[in-house]
């Protein structure tokens, strides 16, 4: 009873170790770190359009979603830009253009993990009519640019062509087109996959001038995120870049679908001719069949950086480290320290389970030794009562007796005296004496034989 009490203490106490390696196995498991699906929002760099039609396709194609992520895509406008919903943590991953670099210069946190324009979209977009054949022309006019540095490439291209910016009229981007139709303003920064096809749908021509024709060759549409994103969810980052890519690989192949895709479940009223013509021009952007899509390459940035130090946007003594995304490609500490730990529980479990054993396995022994014991002691008890039994039977059977001398005859025929026998049958012994009867019987004898001594 004891042993089996000892058994079953042992037995749950072992069960209860595992269930708690089972508990710390499923919650320090990488796979179970975050939830079912992780809630991240990215913030677009302007309203719904063709411009962000990876981020949809990756999306409506489920590739987030076999990624476990839950995202929710949020569309920009007038006063919401990423930059700031990123650093106020309302958005983990954003839009935006190489300015990114600036920013980061200034301290914000900002990492970028993939350009998807190779080229910017950003332009001055001018009325052909104007009279104005280049960039110098704008001294003394009205030009409508984003606040801050947020057309960090179009303030390169004044300052590369020796056009400081105090000596324009700077006007604040009112997003609304008709200050440059109706004659307000005389140039305005304006993207060039969108806003010339709308001058031409009017029956204005446009004047284009390309930061590029300045020596300003930027990324743009830059996928970025935070330090402490990267920090804090390394494989999030890894997961939402790739499934990105793969959107904007399948959007590129599938134009069409996306356009229907924006019609209909982001209500865009925009026309289908209109949504094409910004495909085709973020195709002529990207260069998808020639280069691969989000490719990054440093010395690309550090000529960016190069243009910021000659425009005196930046000190010379800049540095591109944390700026630019680079995946883990060495240990992932992470499940290397989650491995040790379950491998040092686990290796407790066993040695206080063997501890267990080893005080059953004793106690078990002991009782084993007395149990051989008491089994020795059984046997020898059993052994003697077999003896006496044969003894006792031998007695108990019909015992030839001499009538005369009363021998008595043993089971090998020798006529044996009474306490002979009975000694070597049992273990009785004799001690001599006389009974009442044979003491008178006695007395009677010696007296007649006293007697005959007289008479003789």
């Amino acid at each position: 009873m004891v042993t089996m009490r000892l058994l079953k203490t042992s037995i749950l106490s072992i069960r209860s170790l595992l269930t708690c390696i089972l508990f710390l196995f499923l919650l320090l498991s990488p796979a179970n770190t975050a939830g079912a699906s992780d809630n991240i929002v990215l913030q677009l760099a302007w309203k719904h359009q063709f411009q962000f039609a990876g981020y949809y396709a990756a999306f409506t194609q489920g590739y987030y979603r076999e990624a476990g992520l839950d995202v929710t895509i949020v569309e920009g406008g007038e006063g919401r830009f990423a930059r700031e919903e990123l650093l106020n943590g309302r958005a983990q991953y954003g839009i935006a253009g190489s300015e990114l670099f600036l920013h980061r210069m200034d301290g914000d946190p900002f990492v970028v993990l993939a350009p998807i324009f190779q080229h910017s979209p950003s332009i001055l977009l001018l009325r052909g009519d104007s009279g104005i054949s280049n960039i110098q022309d704008l001294i003394g006019k009205r030009v409508m640019l984003l606040p801050g540095k947020k057309d960090a490439d179009i303030l390169a291209a004044f300052l590369n062509e020796g056009v400081s910016i105090e000596s324009i009229k700077r006007i604040d981007q009112s997003y609304d087109l008709s200050d440059l139709i109706e004659g307000r303003i005389d140039a305005v920064s304006a993207y060039l996959t969108n806003e010339p096809w709308i001058l031409e749908q009017k029956g204005i021509v446009p004047q284009i001038f390309s930061p590029q024709t300045y020596g300003v060759d930027f990324y743009s549409d830059c996928l970025f995120t935070t330090d402490q994103e990267i920090e804090k969810h390394p494989k999030r980052v890894e997961k939402f870049l790739d499934a990105s890519l793969r959107g904007w690989g399948y959007a590129m192949s599938h134009p069409e679908e996306i356009i229907d895709l924006l019609m209909a479940d982001y209500g865009l009223k925009t026309k289908r001719d209109h949504l094409r013509y910004e495909a085709d021009s973020i195709r002529k952007l990207m260069l998808p069949d020639l280069v691969q899509i989000g490719h990054m390459n440093p010395g690309r940035w550090r000529h960016i950086a190069s243009t910021y130090v000659k425009l005196e946007m930046i000190d010379s003594d800049y540095s591109l480290e944390g700026f630019l995304y680079a995946p883990r490609t060495g240990v992932d500490y992470t499940i290397v320290k989650w491995v040790v730990g379950v491998a040092i529980t686990i290796s407790l479990i066993f040695g206080i389970g063997t501890l267990i054993l080893l005080r059953f396995n004793k106690v078990l022994s002991t009782e084993i030794s007395e149990r051989k014991r008491t089994e020795k002691e059984r046997e020898k008890l059993l052994s003697d009562l077999q003896a006496a039994a044969a003894k006792i039977k031998t007695l108990s059977g019909i015992i030839p007796i001499c009538a005369k001398c009363k021998k008595i005859r043993d089971d090998k025929g020798y006529w044996k005296q009474v306490e002979v026998y009975i000694r070597d049958h049992t273990e009785a012994e004799f001690s001599h004496g006389l009974c009442p009867e044979c003491v008178v019987e006695m007395e009677k004898e010696i007296d007649e034989m006293e007697e005959q001594q007289r008479q003789t």
